[in-house]
C-alpha cells in the first residue's frame, strides 16, 4: 500500500477539534458538574473527596478532577484547560492505538500509521475529543492495558504486565470498576485467542493476577482514606453502592439490552458505512491471534456493557480503537492498484445528507431565539458539511491510504464547523455563565438562593460559587421563601409564564425550558 505517512495528520485532526470544542460553552449538566466538581474541591483545599455542593460526591473517582486542579494551578481557573485534559487523552490514545496495532502486526508496518486517522475520524470520538468528561482517559487507560498484554505476549512478560497493571489501576481511577469489563476478557481467555501459540500459561495467568492487585492497590491507596474521610455513606457508596446499583438498576441511561446494536452503524460512522471496509475484510484472516485477540476485547465488553442496566453510547468509547485497528488491518490486503474510487460515493452522499439535515434542523430550533447570528451559525455549518461531502466525493483517490485521510479529514473538518456554530447555537439555552453570576453577586450579599428541583452542580463551576445552593422540592418554594425574607428560588417551567408562588425575574431559555429567579416580593 502506498501514500503519504498519515500518522501526524491524525494529531492535528485532535488539535482542531480540541480547538473548536473551546468556542461552545461547558454543557449542563454533565460538563459543568464535572467541572463543579473540581472546582469545589480546589475551594474546599480537599484533595481527598471530591465535592459537589457541600456534600461528598461518590458516583466518580477524583482523577479528574485532580487533573482539572493541576491544570488550574499552573494556568488560573480558565473554561480551555478542562477540555484540554480530554484532548490530551485523546492524542495519547491516538499513539496507543498506533503502538498497539504495531505490536499486534510488526512486520505491517502501515497498520500504525492507518490506525490512528481511523480512529481520529470516528465520529463519536472526535466528540469526546473536547468533552469534559472521564470517557477519554478511561479509553486511554484501557489501550494501555491491552498494550501491555499484546507486549507480554510478544516476549515481555515483565514489562507487560506492569503496563497491564497501570493500565487497569488508571482505567478505575477514571471511571470505577468498569475497567475491569474492558481489561480483564482478553486477559483471561488468552487460551482461546492464543490456543495455537506456545504460552507458559502459569507464567501468564500469575502476571494477570499480580497485574490485577497492582492495579487495584492503586486505587485502593486512594479509596481506603477518601472513604474514612468522606464518612459512611460516602464509603458504601465508592465501595458497593454506585458499582451495585448501576449494573442492577441504574438510577440514571436506563437502556434496553439491545440498545447498542442499531447504534453501532452510526457510532463507528464513517468506516461502518464505508462499503470498502467491508470488502476488504472479507480477506481477513480470522483465526489468526491478533484478530481473536480484537475479537474478544471488543465483543466481551460490548456483550457486558449491554446486560448493564445504565448505557450511554460513550461506554463503548474504548473498543473503537480496536475497531480502528480492525479497519486499518482490513485495509492493509487491499491492493493499491485496485482502483475503487466509487467506494467514497457512499459516505460523501451520508456526509452530505448529515449537512442538509442539520442546517434544516438547527435554523429551525434557533428560529425561537431572538438572535440572528443562531440562523446564520446554522446554515453557515450545514453549507460546509455539504461543502465538505462535495470534497470528498471530487477527489476520489484510489489508494486506500489516501481514501482513510479524505474521509478522516472531510468528518473532521465537519464536526469542527458543527462545533463552531454550537457556541452560537447553545448559546441561550446552555451557557449558564449569565444566570450562574447573578447568582455569585447574590451570595456575595448574603442573599441566599435556592434550586428547586434536582440539582447538578450547573452553576458552580460558571458563577465561581464559594456558598452552597439550597435544593427544594416545588412544593416547598413558597415555604422556603417565607422562611428566607429577599431569598431568591432558582425555577424551572416549561410555559412562557410562570406559575408557581411569588414572583419571577431573569428569566432564561435552559434546555428546551425557562429558567428564572423567584422572589417572595409581590409584583
Amino acid at each position: 500500500m502506498s501514500g503519504a505517512r498519515p500518522g501526524w495528520l491524525a494529531y492535528l485532526l485532535v488539535a482542531v477539534l480540541a480547538a473548536t470544542a473551546i468556542g461552545r460553552p461547558v454543557l449542563p449538566v454533565d460538563e459543568t458538574r464535572y467541572a463543579g466538581v473540581a472546582w469545589e474541591m480546589l475551594q474546599r483545599g480537599d484533595f481527598l473527596v471530591p465535592w459537589q455542593n457541600a456534600a461528598p460526591y461518590s458516583h466518580k473517582p477524583p482523577l479528574l478532577f485532580w487533573l482539572m486542579q493541576a491544570g488550574w494551578a499552573v494556568f488560573g481557573v480558565n473554561e480551555w484547560w478542562p477540555r484540554a485534559v480530554p484532548a490530551l487523552f485523546a492524542a495519547g490514545g491516538l499513539w496507543l492505538v498506533a503502538a498497539l496495532a504495531r505490536e499486534l502486526w510488526p512486520e505491517r508496518r502501515q497498520l500504525a500509521q492507518l490506525a490512528p486517522l481511523v480512529l481520529a475520524g470516528c465520529v463519536l470520538w472526535t466528540y469526546f475529543v473536547g468533552a469534559i468528561m472521564f470517557d477519554m482517559m478511561i479509553a486511554f487507560f484501557v489501550l494501555l492495558g491491552w498494550f501491555g498484554l499484546a507486549r507480554a505476549w510478544r516476549g515481555a512478560p515483565a514489562g507487560g504486565f506492569a503496563l497491564f497493571a497501570l493500565g487497569l489501576g488508571g482505567a478505575l481511577m477514571s471511571k470505577g470498576p468498569v475497567a475491569l469489563l474492558h481489561l480483564l476478557p482478553p486477559a483471561l481467555l488468552a487460551p482461546w485467542w492464543l490456543r495455537t501459540q506456545p504460552v507458559r500459561w502459569r507464567r501468564w495467568y500469575l502476571g494477570v493476577a499480580l497485574g490485577v492487585v497492582a492495579g487495584a492497590a492503586l486505587v485502593l491507596a486512594w479509596a481506603i482514606p477518601a472513604g474514612f474521610a468522606g464518612g459512611d455513606d460516602y464509603r458504601r457508596a465508592i465501595f458497593w453502592g454506585q458499582t451495585s446499583g448501576r449494573i442492577t438498576e441504574s438510577f440514571a441511561h436506563r437502556r434496553p439490552v439491545w440498545y447498542y446494536l442499531p447504534l453501532l452503524p452510526l457510532i463507528l460512522a464513517p468506516w461502518a458505512l464505508w462499503p470498502r471496509f467491508y470488502l476488504a475484510a472479507r480477506g481477513l484472516a480470522w483465526r489468526e491471534p491478533q484478530m481473536r485477540f480484537l475479537l474478544v476485547a471488543a465483543l466481551v465488553p460490548l456483550a457486558g456493557l449491554s446486560l448493564i442496566s445504565g448505557k450511554q453510547a460513550q461506554y463503548l468509547l474504548p473498543e473503537f480503537a480496536l475497531f480502528a485497528v480492525l479497519v486499518a488491518r482490513a485495509l492493509d490486503e487491499v491492493p493499491a492498484a485496485r482502483p475503487q474510487r466509487w467506494s467514497l460515493a457512499v459516505p460523501a452522499m451520508l456526509l452530505a445528507l448529515c449537512g442538509v439535515a442539520f442546517a434544516v434542523a438547527a435554523v429551525r430550533l434557533s428560529g425561537a431565539a431572538p438572535d440572528p447570528e443562531a440562523r446564520l451559525a446554522a446554515a453557515g455549518a450545514g453549507l460546509f458539511v455539504i461543502a465538505c461531502a462535495a470534497v470528498l466525493a471530487w477527489r476520489r483517490p484510489a489508494d486506500p491510504a489516501a481514501q482513510v485521510r479524505d474521509l478522516a479529514c472531510a468528518f473532521v473538518a465537519a464536526i469542527a464547523a458543527v462545533q463552531l456554530s454550537a457556541g452560537v447555537l447553545l448559546r441561550d439555552a446552555y451557557d449558564l455563565r449569565p444566570v450562574a453570576q447573578r447568582i455569585r453577586a447574590l451570595q456575595d450579599r448574603g442573599v441566599p438562593v435556592a434550586n428547586e428541583g434536582k440539582y447538578h452542580g450547573q452553576f458552580h463551576f460558571p458563577g465561581r460559587l464559594l456558598e452552597p445552593i439550597d435544593v427544594i422540592q416545588s412544593e416547598q418554594v413558597q415555604a422556603w421563601l417565607d422562611a428566607h425574607p429577599g431569598g431568591r428560588v432558582l425555577a424551572y417551567f416549561r410555559d412562557d409564564a410562570y406559575r408557581g408562588p411569588g414572583r419571577v425575574e431573569l428569566v432564561q431559555r435552559y434546555r428546551g425550558q425557562r429558567l428564572g429567579f423567584v422572589s417572595g416580593r409581590a409584583p
